[in-house]
């Protein structure tokens, strides 16, 4: 199985975000987290 995530973020959101998966499936989504990184 394999998901896909496609994420856009505006000018405002420059810089070093966290990410958390909101999936709560009991597959341990809550601990599934992914920083993003914005550079203009």
């Amino acid at each position: 199985m394999e998901t896909r995530l496609y994420y856009t973020p505006s000018m405002d959101e420059v810089g070093s975000s966290l990410l958390m998966c909101t999936e709560y499936c009991g597959k341990q989504h809550s601990t599934m987290t992914a920083v993003v990184e914005v550079f203009e």
